[in-house]
């Protein structure tokens, strides 16, 4: 047998992963995967063996989600959270409408000044 061939098994953690490196799960995967425990009723355990990840990091995740949803129906006065994204942006372009509006018209102010016509 080739040494290269060797396996350091004091390196591998659990689910034969070479310890060391960090996967990153992103969000949406995240959230699947409490909604696979949540909704599914699949047990914690089952869920963190088939992805590898510790149940410490997976009830972190579940404390972290609902955490963040006492803020997602939280409004605070004045804020614009909540407030449709559409809503905001018609808002702007209102405003902005209202800007080259009044440009135009001192624009044209200025020309009938020098020249006494448009």
């Amino acid at each position: 047998m080739e040494i290269d061939k060797w396996v350091n098994f004091s390196k591998l953690g659990r689910g034969g992963r070479e310890m060391g490196k960090r996967r990153r799960i992103s969000p949406a995967k995240k959230i699947e995967l409490l909604r696979e425990h949540l909704k599914n009723g699949i047990p914690v355990s089952e869920i963190c063996e088939e992805y590898g990840i510790h149940p410490n990091v997976f009830y972190r995740w579940e404390k972290e989600f609902f955490e963040g949803g006492i803020e997602t129906f939280t409004r605070k006065k004045g804020s614009r959270e909540g407030v449709p994204e559409e809503k905001v942006l018609r808002g702007k372009i209102k405003k902005l409408n209202e800007v080259i509006s009044w440009l135009s018209e001192e624009n044209i102010k200025l020309k009938k000044k020098e020249n006494g016509e448009i």
